[in-house]
Formats: C-alpha cells, sequence, structure tokens
C-alpha cells in the first residue's frame, strides 16, 4: 500500500480525531465489494488490528488490511468542498477505472474478476 493523503485531508482528519479525543484511533481505508465499477472505498477512525498494513503519511497514520491495500494501492485521499457540503474522495492513478459516481473504482485488468462493467458500459445509456 503506498496510499498517500493530501494536506487538507489530514487536516481533517486530525480535527476528526481531537473531536474524539482516542489517541488509540487510526484512519482505516478499506474496500468493499458494490458499487457500478465493482468495489467501492470506505474511511473510517478505528483501531489498528494486528495483521494490518499502516503507513504513515502527512502526520496520518492510516491503516488498512491486505485486501484493501492491495486493491486500494497508490491511491490519493483528499477533502473536497462543494456547494453540497465537504466529504472525503479517492484519487486513483491511471492504472484504475473509475465510474462518475466518485464512490466505485476497480485497478485495470481485474474487472473480470469481479464481474464489473467498466464506468463506461455502465452508464452507456441512451438519453432520449
Amino acid at each position: 500500500m503506498a496510499i498517500n493523503i493530501t494536506d487538507k485531508a489530514a487536516v481533517k482528519v486530525h480535527d476528526y480525531l481531537k473531536s474524539v479525543n482516542d489517541s488509540t484511533l487510526n484512519l482505516r481505508v478499506f474496500v468493499k465489494a458494490g458499487g457500478c465499477a465493482g468495489y467501492q472505498f470506505g474511511l473510517k477512525l478505528d483501531k489498528p488490528a494486528e495483521n494490518d498494513i499502516v503507513e504513515h503519511k502527512n502526520g496520518v497514520t492510516i491503516v488498512a488490511d491486505h485486501k484493501s491495500a492491495d486493491l486500494l494501492g497508490d491511491a490519493e485521499i483528499d477533502y473536497v468542498e462543494t456547494e453540497m457540503g465537504g466529504g472525503f474522495k479517492f484519487n486513483f492513478p491511471g492504472d484504475y477505472l473509475t465510474c462518475g459516481c466518485g464512490h466505485s473504482f476497480i485497478p485495470k485488468g481485474k474487472e473480470q474478476a469481479t464481474g464489473a462493467r467498466s464506468p463506461e458500459e455502465h452508464h452507456g445509456h441512451e438519453h432520449v
């Protein structure tokens, strides 16, 4: 796992950690099956497990199980603010397929393993 985190996202994580006042918590990244591209990512504050992969980036300790770390690879955690509010998002390198929904991804070459459709196939419906 070589996940990075932007300065803005790191500040938000630190703010959340201060608000819960629990120094045993870290930022957990995880992947679950689903979404239009095959996998969905998630974030939560959590205690590290014995077999977790641990990264220290931008002052944040990021933990993940082995499968999630493998699937997320070189992704970057960012924090974006829009008219509808703010939230965390993942930026994926070019060797990933992502969906327009912004919450679904799959590493290129692993589509068949999940039965996922490419984002183009998923959103390739005609407008009348």
